[in-house]
């Protein structure tokens, strides 16, 4: 058994002096009662073989194999003996099993590819796994050891429904009457999986502008507004009606319907709940979402008649096929009293309604210019792809206070000005019109007091640059000769 004592610490507060007899039960330091565990029994030896590591997907990485349910594993008997060796040879494999299932519940977790990514070393990325809430270990098929069960992780992030179109956004007053653009978006979540972290990127609605990613933070549970889960989407008056026409849809290719319904939730894979639950209790955020159930439908679910057969020979989209195209097709070549042909259970996730406010401070967002948003969500495992960027929204300008210009109020404020004393040639010299020629040659450029005379300006482009003579010192010009005469000298 294990026992466990807790004390808090306190800053500018002394500690109990352990010399004491007697010490004071009120203290904010002492010691708190034992909290005993039950009986854990422990095994005689360790296991012989290492526990897998769990270590977040790099970005970029792996983009063939993130839209299936996969996860990252590092442990250093993955490594090659030789690098020339086939992968498919190695002696150590991966077994899987639902979380807190016993150990006659592991199976070969069978996709599987090796890589070494320089920040983690060794490791092996697991795909199309058959739970998404489950446990791994490491087997080494030839002296057939074991190691202990990894913890409990989640195959695949939480869904943004909104990854098509971005996330909502809107204008808002915060509470400390600043303004604030608030981002809404809504995700959904395995049972017991919530969002734990967030990340927003902003771009300027420019051309060849870059994203600022911002640093991702933790959702706070103030930031999730309302919680609805996906067996209340057959409460509306328009879902039979769909329902009915994705299944006629399929018996016209020829299908046969073996779940209860012909929606597959993109989460889970599972089949919509077709039965109406009046247990649930709904809020104006989950009326709203129900009401728009087609709209829904399109971007968290998809029809039966839309799962493709995975085509293992297209080489060319480098992508690798979906387990629940690959079950679709196991289940039509599957005889009729095998247990992959029986019904599925139905969904069992929930779509959690979520917002986060950003200040305009004026550091990211400045007012008067347009911004469009995009984010992504993680478990604290794996991050979900980026969404799309939203409809580009223009922060505007704060509005001046109205003022009767009859009822001035005048404030005591002090402003500091700086201007450069130019000339009036200086301050006119990138002007179109040409420097007025009453100026006193040599002198200020400033017309007042002059006289007028005559001069000649020599203009070079359209910046006027003035040499003045008088007109008494004009040079003598040659005499000019009549047209076509030929000036002979004897």
């Amino acid at each position: 058994r294990i026992s466990v004592l807790v004390r808090c610490a306190v800053e500018n507060l002394p500690e109990p002096d352990w010399q004491r007899l007697k010490l004071d039960p009120s203290h904010p330091l002492r010691w708190s009662d034992p909290f005993h565990s039950s009986p854990l029994l422990t095994p005689l030896r360790p296991p012989p073989m290492l526990v897998p590591e769990l270590v977040p997907i790099p970005d970029g990485r792996f983009g063939r194999f993130l839209h299936t349910p996969c996860i990252l594993l590092k442990c250093g008997l993955f490594a090659k003996q030789n690098k020339n060796d086939s992968d498919k040879d190695h002696s150590v494999v991966v077994d899987c099993r639902p979380a807190g299932s016993t150990d006659e519940d592991y199976q070969l977790a069978g996709s599987s590819i090796y890589c070494q990514p320089a920040e983690y070393g060794p490791c092996r990325l697991v795909y199309n796994l058959p739970y998404l809430h489950a446990e791994i270990r490491t087997r080494n098929i030839t002296m057939n050891d074991v190691s202990a069960a990894s913890i409990p992780f989640f195959a695949v992030p939480p869904l943004t429904i909104e990854d098509s179109k971005g996330p909502s956004i809107k204008l808002v007053v915060g509470k400390d009457s600043r303004l604030c653009v608030r981002v809404e978006w809504t995700s959904r979540c395995l049972p017991d999986q919530k969002p734990k972290l967030l990340q927003i990127g902003l771009r300027r609605h420019a051309l060849d502008q870059d994203c600022v990613e911002l640093a991702s933070q933790s959702v706070l549970p103030q930031m999730c507004l309302e919680e609805l889960p996906t067996k209340a989407l057959c409460t509306s008056e328009d879902f039979e009606g769909l329902m009915k026409e994705a299944a006629c849809r399929f018996e016209k290719q020829g299908g046969i319907l073996r779940d209860e319904s012909p929606y597959y939730c993109r989460h889970c894979f599972q089949p919509l709940q077709r039965k109406a639950d009046s247990s649930t209790v709904l809020g104006p955020l989950g009326k709203a979402w129900i009401a728009e159930v087609k709209e829904v439908l399109k971007l968290s679910a998809v029809a039966i008649d839309e799962i493709g057969h995975a085509n293992p020979i297209d080489t060319a989209a480098l992508r690798a096929p979906h387990w629940a195209q690959l079950e679709q097709q196991i289940r039509e070549e599957a005889n009729p009293w095998e247990a992959i042909r029986q019904a599925k259970t139905p969904c069992s996730c929930r779509d959690v309604f979520c917002c986060k406010e950003l200040n305009v401070d004026g550091e990211r967002l400045v007012h008067g210019t347009v911004y469009t948003f995009r984010l992504r969500v993680s478990d604290g495992q794996r991050w979900s792809c980026w969404t799309e960027y939203s409809p580009p929204m223009q922060v505007p300008k704060p509005p001046v206070p109205y003022q009767a210009a009859t009822q001035p109020k005048p404030k005591n404020e002090k402003l500091q000005m700086e201007a450069s004393a130019v000339s009036f040639a200086d301050e006119h010299r990138d002007l179109f019109k040409a420097m007025p020629l009453l100026s006193n040659p040599g002198g200020d450029p400033w017309p007042i007091g002059a006289e007028p005379k005559k001069f000649i300006v020599r203009t070079k482009g359209r910046t006027v640059y003035a040499e003045r003579l008088d007109a008494e010192k004009l040079p003598d010009l040659p005499e000019a000769r009549p047209k076509n005469d030929d000036l002979r000298e004897s």
